[in-house]
């Protein structure tokens, strides 16, 4: 059982509430940390500890590290981008890439000489965020069809009261305000997806308009927005920043749905091509990816992300990391699907999960396994391998049938009624809590590493005053179990951390990676912290834990404290 004690001063504080306005708080945890048992190198047997290395997509990447922390403490993923990630991999820096492109589209690279295979592994659909009023109230409710939407952002509908956008939102009074489209201004796979829609929908439109700006015909579907009058923005943040800031009123831009979701931004319903409106939800984006894109129930715009993994043992690629790597491809095509949804991905059906088990076969030193969707946990397909989408993903209101000349909107609220309230508000509560209280770490061997996770770290604040906080930590030597005068010095602990916000106004972010010596965790270091002014709400922080084990230590079971510190 975790046993935590906060102490201000003198001060001690029992229920994590502030007492006094204007005190800081300091939360400590003490947090065993256990080296498993340090053994002498030797043998060759492959062990799924192994470090693996990746890089890639920006937007596959908390779905990634939630996988990675869950199931792979030892593989590490670095989120520069899918561009970035398919040339680390080609280049052999990398023992897998994610990728939401493959090699060679829309000219950017080539196929590396190194055998390689895709894997789907992340599901999500295309969110087209948008930032509206209409007698001072928010948008909520609106529909787009692929031809508005393409008309939108060609600069054919400049208006949201233009004829062809009221007709599709009935029950929405759309005020006579400019439109103003947001696109992205550097390579996206966002914008790649978006593109080769409207190439697909419209390709004469999309076409036109490509020429008429630059771009060689058939334009088809590119990762650069041609831009010809839009607000073009670095990063989805960019995008959703612009949409949403103050005089953002009439602004549409397009963002991944995971993004969408986690900034609780309004995002339009589109039109499949069974004539309904649908919104990217998780279970709209599988229907899709499944192949029914005809079914009322798909997501028009959904897409997926590939590990690129090799095929061969060449460039520093070993059995032993591909055991690794293909087990943890196997966690994330099963299990780790269970946990994406909240994430704002789309668990993957098993028309892609079964090709990807497949191919992660090819990967040297994977398991071999006569019938791969065997035991594996995805939660859209049974185990016997049948498609459970069918009969469980919920079917659209008619209301959102294009053909019922209605619209689903969300209830008005009453008028408002001016009315005195009283209330006596008292400081919120400022907390720091750890999901356990130990940390194992495995793999250890004299000379080699021991990798684990740091449980996760949960931060609370709901103080109202938003000014700021950090989590740091400090680790003390570690001890040998029975010979107190063996130990590893905590020098060697060092970390690779991640942050999560769960919700409210504010923001975490990850402190930097510590490598193992020199100091390491010894002399402290930053889990997570937010800044003044965007402080407030609920977030979590995670770690990689890393100890180098020196080449004289002396087997055995070692341990250590690591202290939170939260102010």
């Amino acid at each position: 059982m975790l046993h935590v004690r906060r102490t201000c001063g003198g001060d001690r504080f029992l229920d994590g509430r502030v007492q006094r306005p204007g005190m800081k708080i300091r939360g400590l945890v003490m947090l065993a940390v256990v080296a498993g048992a340090v053994a002498w190198p030797g043998g060759a047997r492959a062990e799924v500890g192994v470090p693996v290395f990746g890089a890639g997509s920006n937007w596959a990447q908390p779905a990634v590290r939630t996988w990675i922390l869950q199931a792979a403490p030892r593989a590490s993923y670095a989120d520069v981008g899918s561009t970035t990630g398919r040339q680390q991999f080609a280049a052999g820096a990398v023992d897998f890439a994610v990728s939401e492109t493959p090699y060679g589209f829309d000219g950017v690279d080539q196929p590396p000489a190194r055998p390689f295979a895709y894997v789907p592994v992340a599901g999500g659909g295309l969110a087209f965020v948008y930032n509206l009023t209409v007698d001072g109230r928010r948008v909520t409710d609106l529909r787009l069809s692929s031809g508005t939407i393409t008309g939108i952002f060609t600069g054919d509908i400049t208006r949201w009261d233009d004829p062809r956008v009221t007709a599709e939102n009935p029950a929405i009074r759309l005020p006579a305000r400019a439109i103003r489209p947001v696109v992205r201004e550097d390579r996206a796979g966002t914008t790649a997806a978006f593109t080769g829609w409207m190439s697909e929908r419209h390709p004469d439109r999309w076409d036109a308009y490509c020429q008429a700006h630059g771009r060689p015909s058939p334009c088809g579907a590119t990762l650069t927005f041609p831009v010809g009058g839009q607000v073009a923005r670095v990063g989805s943040t960019g995008v959703a920043g612009t949409v949403v800031q103050p005089g953002g009123d009439g602004m549409i831009g397009y963002v991944e749905h995971s993004y969408a979701r986690a900034n609780r931004l309004s995002v339009a319903k589109v039109r499949n091509q069974a004539g309904y409106y649908i919104a990217p939800t998780a279970s709209a984006v599988g229907v899709a990816l499944s192949g029914a894109g005809q079914d009322r129930r798909a997501y028009p715009v959904s897409s997926y992300a590939s590990l690129i993994v090799p095929t061969t043992t060449e460039a520093g690629f070993t059995v032993e990391r591909g055991l690794t790597l293909s087990e943890f491809g196997r966690y994330a095509l099963c299990r780790g699907q269970r946990d994406v949804e909240f994430l704002g991905f789309a668990p993957l059906p098993v028309n892609l999960v079964r090709p990807g088990l497949e191919q992660l076969q090819r990967i040297p030193g994977a398991i071999t396994r006569a019938d791969p969707l065997a035991g594996c946990a995805n939660p859209t397909f049974a185990a016997d391998g049948t498609d459970t989408l069918p009969a469980t993903a919920p079917q659209p209101p008619e209301c959102d049938n294009q053909a019922s000349g209605t619209q689903c909107v969300t209830a008005s609220p009453a008028a408002p009624h001016a009315q005195t309230v009283d209330a006596d508000v008292a400081t919120g509560v400022f907390s720091l809590a750890v999901e356990d209280d130990v940390a194992v770490l495995t793999g250890g061997s004299v000379g080699g590493e021991a990798i684990g996770g740091l449980p996760a770290v949960t931060v609370t604040d709901l103080r109202g005053t938003n000014p700021g906080w950090n989590v740091t930590a400090q680790v003390e030597d570690f001890v040998h179990s029975a010979r107190p005068d063996a130990t590893i010095p905590g020098a060697q602990l060092g970390w690779d951390p991640a942050a999560e916000d769960g919700g409210g106004s504010g923001h975490a972010a990850a402190g930097v990676r510590v490598v193992p010596g020199s100091g390491g965790l010894a002399g402290g270091a930053t889990l997570c912290a937010a800044p003044a002014g965007g402080s407030a709400g609920t977030f979590h922080c995670f770690a990689t834990l890393i100890l180098a084990v020196p080449d004289s230590t002396l087997p055995g079971t070692y341990a250590a404290t690591l202290t939170l510190t939260l102010a």
